[in-house]
């Protein structure tokens, strides 16, 4: 998948178009393109929530 960020919808006023929405995380648990900004693409499996952090990170909270 590749990344989403929330500034892409601003012009929309959000994902539902009228409702100020914004998606702050990927789609969870899949493979993520990234950026290429080091000459090479950040590819990173999401977590339970779309984040790129370990699941074990929401289970200590």
């Amino acid at each position: 998948m590749p990344s989403v960020h929330p500034r892409r919808f601003i012009q929309t006023n959000g994902i539902l178009g009228g409702k100020a929405l914004y998606p702050l995380a990927g789609i969870s648990e899949k493979t993520t393109i990234y950026c290429n900004e080091s000459g090479e693409y950040a590819v990173f499996l999401s977590e339970r929530y779309g984040f790129n952090t370990p699941n074990l990170e929401w289970d200590s909270a």
